[in-house]
C-alpha cells in the first residue's frame, strides 16, 4: 500500500490528493496497491524501505514469502504513470537461529541519502541463513543483479 504525506495532506504517487487533515482517518481503501499479497499466486509481503528517485517518484524495497524457506526481495517504482515491480533476488530462508519467527529475512535498504539510486540486500543469499550483501547497478533501476 502507498500514500505520501507532505504539507499536511496525503497524496497518491501520481500527485492527486487522497485526503486532507479533515478527512482522517485514512482507511486501507484510500491507499494505492503496490503489491497485492491477497491476489492469486502472490504471497505475504513485508516492507523494508521506501524512498524517492531523482525525479521525486516513490520507490519501495520489500520481501515476499512464498514459504518460510524461500524468501524473495522485490523492488517497486513509480515511473510517473504506473508502478513497476521487479523480483531482485531469492533471499533464502528465515535468518533466526531458532525457528521462532519464520518470516524474518536479512533485509534490504536504499543506499545513499534520500534518493533511491540503488538498494542493497543482505542475509539468506543462496539459501544460507546469513550472508553478505548484493547491490544492483543504479542504471538498471533494480531490474537485475550482477
Amino acid at each position: 500500500m502507498h500514500v505520501q504525506f507532505r504539507e499536511g495532506s496525503f497524496y497518491a504517487a501520481d500527485g492527486s490528493l487522497v485526503a486532507g487533515p479533515d478527512d482522517l482517518p485514512l482507511t486501507i481503501s484510500d491507499l494505492e496497491v503496490v503489491y497485492d499479497s491477497s491476489a492469486e499466486g502472490n504471497h505475504y509481503a513485508w516492507i523494508w524501505d521506501a524512498a524517492t528517485d531523482d525525479a521525486g517518484n516513490p520507490v519501495v524495497a520489500y520481501a515476499t514469502f512464498p514459504s518460510t524457506l524461500a524468501h524473495e526481495y522485490r523492488y517497486a517504482r513509480w515511473d510517473g504513470r504506473r508502478w513497476h515491480d521487479h523480483h531482485l533476488t531469492d533471499a533464502g530462508r528465515y535468518v533466526a537461529r531458532r525457528p521462532i519467527e519464520l518470516h524474518y529475512s536479512g533485509g534490504s535498504r536504499w543506499i545513499g541519502t534520500t534518493r533511491a539510486s540503488s538498494t542493497a540486500v543482505s542475509g539468506g543469499a543462496n539459501g544460507a541463513s546469513s550472508g553478505g550483501s548484493r547491490r544492483p547497478p543504479a542504471a538498471r533501476r533494480g531490474r537485475s543483479w550482477r
